[in-house]
């Protein structure tokens, strides 16, 4: 208890624990902060467990007197200094750390105060020392900032990764060499070497600046909590109860039932494993380098570690981002992977944790409520709210519905075109609903079907790592002109609490769910999961829609992990070696044997005895029509026709508008083949309603047919990506 005493006067700044009559007293202010540093949940936890033992605390505060009043003041000094010089306390400790014992708060003071009078003398000095004709580190980067090079490190940042020893990537930037780094020369070993332990040291002393980079890489809802410091599985038990009070009578007759369910959750282990050759490393550098050339650019300079280490997060951040959604985990035994796995199936996500808790679990009833569009959007939400949530919960706070960015923005332009007014919504602010002030919009990015909303409760969601640093230490080993970087990670996301599954004779008090949706497919129907054969002639499904891998080498005999009433459809692989069927062996009832090698499909209803009977097939592989160009000779182009266009007008023109457009749609517009007229592609910055921004670097004349620009739609604005102009 002594700890989480002295934690929360540490948080606080102040010297002792607030106590009124047998239990804590804090300001509300003083409560914020502690839920802002804390998170809600926990700090209710340590206010909770501080009330239960507040009259030892009481004992025990004035035993120490003026002690802890000492402390706080000298933590909040530290603090002061820390703020003042951007300094983590982790960096005092190590400033004034003297042998093995931990440093005092004086110490740390002490030992700060003297680094900043050391620093700012060696400033004064080198300030008043003439620059001499040729200073040993002038440059090549225009930079926006006033920071420097010394003799002995990129910037004068005194940071063992800014050093120049050992390290060319440094030197270059400071203009001592002005050729990109040799990974494979003589001295390139020791380059690498250098680089290799860089980036394992510099993550390892956790970079602040570079971990705050993971939430907004993630473009995750801003409520989902991070947990750390799961190896495995953790589970939460939820209780509900039944009906307790009744009318006073003579004798004993208790009426109360408890159901208390765990609810699981899971993280998967993660692998990277890339592989370079020296140019890939210095197409890196020179990026890194043309980095320091953009006006406007960040006030904090990252070092070649630092910004290889953002370069590679960016991607694995976005996989993590697809898999907490849209995850569905399947993997070949250990021992029989034969090629590298794709992203989105390392894990289980939010959705099909949704889509087993309703169809195997029952966890969770749901109103169908029809398809939504831009017409009955505001309609369809109404419904999805009332038809869905009990009156007692739908006016509570913190009520969130999930959905695909372009809903939401259908909702905000049918708002306007009703009711004849904009939303009240701002950038940052949150998006509520009209007529529930109390519950609000969060984009879901990446959602596979972008036209499915659920509901749940702003706390109730929670993602789940190991170790907080580990998602970005990256290894590297190197062979011959090879170069191998790996990281290993663990990762998941879950619901805290999705619903109660019940059994015949329960109460209703027992039928409590958190989480609802309109009653639509959480996933599109092309959506497919690969499998891989055990041997077993047993197929184990994770999900309605499966393709078999290519080095599927077994017949088919049943299918396990169905439901009653699902459609599961199998597709099978052109690539396998050699025949292979699903049969009738088990427990399926077919028309004939269907050929996995086909590259069809094997279309199968589930029974109520979970046996399953053909509904249909197709023999040959789903052929995806070719992108059709469509031709044009106006001003206008409408995106949801193609993602080809051809100009064919007959005079100059200026694209005035696109109009339609999804995010992540990728749109090609070409020159004329015949006539002599010309379209330019110009920035279009206020677009009507229905259509989109353009944003492209310059006028892009489009006069011949190999003339041509390439934009996909990002945050609403279709930008430029590529172009090419013959002239």
């Amino acid at each position: 208890m002594k700890q989480i005493v002295m934690k929360v006067l540490a948080l606080l700044a102040i010297s002792k624990i607030p106590i009124a009559e047998g239990k804590t007293s804090f300001s509300a202010e003083q409560v914020e902060d502690l839920n802002k540093r804390l998170g809600e949940k926990d700090a209710k936890r340590v206010i909770a467990a501080l009330d239960k033992f507040a009259d030892d605390i009481v004992k025990d505060q004035e035993k120490e007197g003026g002690e802890n009043a000492e402390d706080a003041a000298a933590r909040a000094e530290l603090q002061k200094l820390l703020d003042e010089h951007e300094l983590t306390e982790d960096e005092a400790k190590k400033i004034a750390k003297d042998g093995s014992a931990d440093p005092s708060l004086k110490d740390m003071i002490s030992a700060v105060n003297k680094l900043v009078t050391n620093q700012d003398e060696l400033i004064q000095k080198l300030m008043k020392e003439p620059e001499p004709d040729n200073p040993v580190a002038k440059g090549t980067i225009k930079r926006e900032d006033n920071l420097e090079h010394s003799a002995t490190h990129f910037l004068g940042r005194n940071r063992e990764i800014d050093a120049y020893t050992d390290r060319p990537w440094n030197q270059r930037a400071a203009g001592l060499i002005d050729k990109p780094t040799d990974w494979a020369a003589d001295g390139g070993s020791a380059a690498f070497e250098k680089l290799k332990s860089d980036m394992y040291n510099h993550y390892t002393e956790v970079n602040d600046r570079i971990k705050s980079l993971h939430r907004d890489m993630l473009k995750l809802p801003a409520y989902f909590k991070l947990r750390s410091n799961v190896s495995d599985r953790v589970a939460d038990g939820n209780i509900v109860t039944a009906e307790i009070t009744q009318s006073r009578k003579a004798g004993w007759l208790p009426k109360n039932k408890q159901l208390i369910q765990p609810e699981e959750g899971k993280v998967f282990p993660v692998h990277i494993d890339i592989e370079w050759q020296g140019i890939d490393l210095q197409e890196y550098e020179t990026s890194w380098l043309n980095a320091w050339s953009k006006p406007g650019s960040s006030p904090y300079k990252m070092s070649f570690v630092e910004f290889l280490i953002v370069e590679l997060d960016k991607k694995a951040r976005v996989e993590d981002r697809k898999v907490a959604i849209a995850g569905i985990y399947s993997a070949p035994a250990k021992g029989k992977e034969t090629k590298a796995g794709d992203a989105i199936n390392r894990g289980d996500g939010l959705l099909v944790h949704l889509f087993r808790a309703f169809h195997y679990e029952k966890k969770y009833k749901r109103a169908n409520i029809g398809i939504p569009n831009p017409q009955n959007i505001l309609d369809h939400v109404k419904a999805l709210i009332e038809s869905n949530l009990p009156e007692e919960v739908r006016n509570q706070s913190g009520i969130v519905i999930n959905t695909h960015p372009d809903t939401i923005r259908w909702y905000a332009l049918r708002k306007r075109a009703v009711h004849g007014m904009e939303t009240d919504w701002t950038k940052d602010g949150e998006k509520t609903i009209l007529n529930y002030p109390n519950i609000r919009f969060e984009p879901i990015y990446d959602q596979p079907n972008p036209l499915y909303m659920f509901i749940t409760f702003d706390d109730n969601v929670e993602l789940m790592e190991n170790l907080p640093k580990e998602k970005s230490i990256y290894r590297m080993d190197t062979l011959k002109r090879d170069i191998f970087v790996y990281a290993d990670y663990k990762w998941g996301a879950r619901f805290l609490h999705i619903g109660t599954k019940v059994k015949a004779g329960d109460p209703d008090a027992f039928k409590v769910q958190t989480v609802w949706d309109n009653g639509l497919p959480m996933f599109p129907d092309n959506w497919t999961v690969p499998v891989f054969d055990d041997t077993t002639g047993e197929l184990t499904i994770p999900y309605s829609n499966v393709k078999v891998d290519s080095a599927w080498a077994t017949d088919i005999t049943d299918i396990k992990n169905t439901y009653a009433g699902q459609i599961v459809k199998i597709k099978g692989n052109t690539a396998l070696a050699a025949v292979k069927n699903v049969t009738s062996a088990g427990n399926m009832t077919l028309t004939g044997n269907f050929n996995l090698q086909s590259g069809g499909t094997l279309t199968l209803y589930v029974n109520s005895d979970l046996t399953l009977t053909e509904v249909s097939r197709t023999t040959e592989p789903e052929i995806i029509p070719e992108v059709v160009p469509v031709n044009f000779d106006g001003d206008s182009i409408n995106a949801q026709e193609s993602n080809e266009f051809n100009y064919t007008g007959d005079s100059n023109q200026t694209l005035a508008a696109i109009e339609g457009g999804v995010d992540g749609q990728e749109i090609t517009i070409k020159g004329n083949a015949t006539a002599n007229a010309t379209l330019t592609v110009s920035n279009i910055a206020a677009p009507a309603e229905g259509e989109s921004a353009v944003s492209v670097k310059s006028d892009a004349a489009l006069a011949v047919a190999a003339d041509y620009i390439t934009l996909v739609r990002i945050n609403g604005v279709f930008t430029e990506v590529k172009r090419n102009i013959e002239a």
